[in-house]
């Protein structure tokens, strides 16, 4: 398996068509089903269904065309870094869970990008485990992860923002007129969980068992959930991902439910320029951060 048959893949399975795909790749149809043949004769699997007129992948398909994908991305990035002539340039590349702690990440990244025009960025939102994932899969350069987490081949900085967690909620919905989320409360409602690793600690601050709980779906990013709460569903969720408004509002938990946050890299990887500098600038905005808060504790 080599780059050209993966290209020659993923055309196919973009253009849903052989000829299509032949005709964007400038070669011939025979050399290309000859390609897809000997593809999927080197990984013993059936990658395209040729029942039907229209090119349908198959399960194995679906799944080598989405590894293709990010294989031949990340081949693309590593060539433009590769050729570009700036001393400081590229696509820094991050995967993140939704929070408010990517605040001091995205200032980093239009700091280093308003300094260093050639500069670019790419962020991944996904949950935080997927994003653990797609770092240690080569496909990012930093995630920003909740914890708790396995971190283990990780190095990481802890970035000075608590995470709060609450209920989204309609304001005339049952919880009208509260301002706190207790365990009781979450008995009866109809809820949306997030698919973030947090069942254990969860159900330690619920103290019953989270299968006592009415869930009704899980989300992996909070917008599409927000609009089923929109029509009468409980979303637990961060705090200051969704803005309130005048149909939905967030009720934290209590007693308080909240969860630390790093900024993570591989401990073995490859040293760039772009990266180092990010990382040099981050530190020194934590360390910032750390200073101004503790001053007005050492003045009093």
């Amino acid at each position: 398996m080599d780059i050209r048959s993966l290209r020659y893949f993923v055309e196919v399975a973009r253009q849903k068509s052989f000829t299509a795909a032949a005709k964007a790749l400038f070669v011939t149809q025979p050399t290309l089903s000859r390609q897809i043949a000997e593809l999927e004769e080197e990984l013993g699997q059936v990658l395209i269904d040729r029942s039907t007129r229209r090119v349908t992948l198959t399960e194995k398909g679906l799944y080598l065309y989405r590894q293709a994908q990010s294989i031949l991305a990340l081949m693309e990035r590593t060539k433009k870094e590769a050729m570009a002539s700036e001393s400081v340039s590229g696509e820094l590349v991050i995967s993140a869970g939704e929070s408010p702690a990517f605040d001091p990440v995205a200032e980093t990244l239009w700091e280093l990008m308003q300094r260093y025009p050639a500069v670019r960025c790419r962020i991944l939102s996904s949950n935080s485990q997927e994003a653990a994932e797609q770092l240690q899969a080569g496909l990012s350069d930093f995630a920003l992860i909740f914890e708790p987490a396995d971190l283990s081949g990780m190095d990481y900085l802890q970035l000075p923002v608590s995470n709060r967690w609450g209920l989204l909620t309609r304001r005339d919905g049952p919880f009208q007129g509260k301002t706190a989320i207790s365990p009781v409360d979450l008995k009866t409602v109809p809820l949306l969980m997030s698919k973030q690793p947090l069942e254990n600690r969860f159900a330690g601050w619920l103290g019953y068992s989270t299968e006592e709980l009415r869930v009704i779906g899980r989300y992996n990013l909070l917008y599409n959930a927000s609009r089923l709460v929109r029509q009468g569903a409980h979303a637990l969720c961060l705090q200051g991902i969704v803005e309130e408004d005048n149909t939905v509002m967030f009720l934290p938990l209590k007693p308080d439910f909240c969860v630390g946050c790093v900024l993570a890299w591989p401990q073995v990887r490859p040293k760039r320029l772009l990266a180092e500098l990010f990382l040099e600038s981050m530190k020194k905005k934590i360390e910032n951060f750390k200073a101004q808060t503790a001053a007005p504790n050492e003045t009093a």
